[in-house]
């Protein structure tokens, strides 16, 4: 920076710049706004030698003296790299460097006033505009992508929706029903294996889904005995009771027999067992007339 006069009040100042011409912005702005009158001669920055110049800014006689300067290297005051300089008062390399060393004085002068610094709403860090720091945004999309079991409420992996104690619960507790409910699907899907097994794509003309809670509901009712040892059957024991009810095909299925109730037959469990493959006239075994 240079020392300068003020053009208005006559105080000297440092001048910012090198055309500046006023101390402060009341002596600009109280000046009147004319262009000052040419000098008559002024002295060349080069050579010396006086000349007349046409504009207030012509600084050299000639365009000979004024490449003279440009081969002069300097260091930027802001960044330190070389340059080749254009007037003897050149400090910095370009018009970025310059910028940034005004405003770093504006500020050191307590002409411009810091903006106000964005924080972090969470913790209160400074986040440079943003909503959050990088932290807390983590932390704020780990919380928000967390998934909770629709049970007991526990964090749980993102593509489940229950934990794995209420998925054995909830097992345990499908389990408990199945038992509760009658052997239907069990007994016609073992006649639809044997059936698909033998007969291929034919099986569908020896079938027919059967009941078992109603058929077991009718023999009860009956009082039905086993029609291979005619004994009493103990509707209330279960498999694999010996004694329990046993629905048996009169032709085993292996043998050609059909799954409909025609050819179903009540029997104990142990005797149905025993019997095996084995049809109902041959040897001991015998289907009793209810």
């Amino acid at each position: 920076m240079t020392v300068k006069t003020c053009e208005r009040c006559g105080a000297e100042y440092d001048a910012k710049k090198k055309l500046q011409r006023f101390c402060c912005s009341k002596c600009r702005n109280g000046f009147p706004r004319t262009l000052p009158k040419l000098a008559k001669s002024r002295p060349c920055e080069t050579c010396g030698t006086q000349f007349a110049p046409k504009t207030q800014w012509q600084r050299f006689c000639s365009l000979a003296c004024k490449p003279i300067l440009k081969r002069l290297k300097k260091e930027c005051a802001v960044c330190s790299k070389p340059f080749n300089t254009s007037h003897a008062e050149q400090v910095y390399c370009g018009r970025s460097c310059a910028r940034s060393a005004e405003v770093a004085l504006k500020y050191e002068s307590g002409v411009f006033t810091p903006k106000r610094v964005a924080c972090c709403p969470h913790c209160g860090i400074p986040s440079k505009g943003a909503l959050a720091c990088a932290d807390c945004r983590q932390m704020v999309d780990a919380e928000r992508n967390k998934r909770y079991c629709k049970d007991c409420g526990t964090v749980i992996a993102l593509r489940k929706q229950r934990c794995l104690s209420c998925i054995a619960i909830r097992n345990k507790a499908s389990r408990a029903r199945s038992k509760k409910k009658n052997g239907s699907s069990a007994f016609n899907a073992r006649a639809r294996r044997i059936l698909r097994k033998i007969w291929g794509q034919a099986w569908r003309g020896l079938y027919e889904p059967l009941s078992w809670r109603a058929i077991r509901k009718r023999y009860k009712q009956e009082h039905a005995p086993c029609a291979i040892c005619a004994n009493a059957i103990d509707y209330g024991a279960k498999a694999p009771d010996p004694m329990a009810l046993s629905l048996d095909h009169i032709i085993a299925l292996v043998n050609g027999g059909t799954h409909y109730e025609d050819n179903i037959q009540p029997a104990h469990f142990i005797c149905n067992t025993r019997k095996g493959m084995k049809r109902s006239h041959d040897g001991p075994y015998r289907t009793v007339p209810l």
